[in-house]
């Protein structure tokens, strides 16, 4: 299998071959492995470096990227334990937001996490644009309109926040408001196909 990483691979590989206990050239590998998609030893390997360095967070977030995808119930603990370290980790509580996501039983838990990604940066509006399709998925929907727009009032001009509430207004068939907010869309991105 050839591609871009084959060069970085061999390289690590063979500085691992030096240095088989050296955690820069275990990490390096790593990331090697991550992005080359050889996921079998990515795991094995960021399982190795968790455990050789329990302090260090890389190895926790990447095996939480790589088993997160898989719905592995490890991702979950990975990302307590990136949290426990750094509470306000972003990429963490991300992914932990999504995981609790895709089950009606820890939706309340997604809700309450992307919240505290909210309140992390008062100008971002992907936490509030998300609190809104998880709520409107849940059929809460005069919640999820109130996230929507509580999301164009921080950035009235954000293109993710104006699609979603056009999108939502559409579908609740509150014609005119959609046509409003496509509108307001088509005025910020004039390429937009949707």
């Amino acid at each position: 299998e050839n591609n871009q990483w084959d060069p970085a691979l061999a390289a690590f590989l063979e500085a691992r071959e030096k240095e088989p206990n050296n955690l820069e050239v275990l990490t390096g590998l790593g990331r090697a492995y991550s992005s080359a998609r050889k996921i079998d030893d990515a795991i094995a390997l960021w399982s190795d470096i968790s455990e050789r360095a329990p302090e260090t967070l890389e190895p926790k977030l990447q095996l939480a990227r790589i088993l997160h995808p898989r719905r592995d119930p490890r991702a979950e603990l990975l990302l307590q334990s990136v949290l426990k370290t750094e509470p306000d980790h972003r990429e963490a509580l991300r992914l932990l937001a999504r995981l609790y996501g895709r089950s009606a039983s820890t939706v309340e838990r997604a809700l309450e996490t992307w919240d505290r990604l909210a309140m992390l940066d008062p100008r971002d509006v992907s936490p509030l644009v998300h609190r809104g399709r998880l709520l409107e998925g849940a059929r809460r929907f005069d919640e999820a309109e109130e996230e929507f727009r509580r999301a164009l009032t921080r950035n009235p001009s954000a293109p993710m926040a104006l699609a979603d509430f056009a999108r939502f207004a559409r579908v609740q068939k509150r014609y005119e408001a959609a046509i409003e907010v496509y509108q307001a869309l088509l005025h910020v991105d004039p390429d937009r196909m949707d």
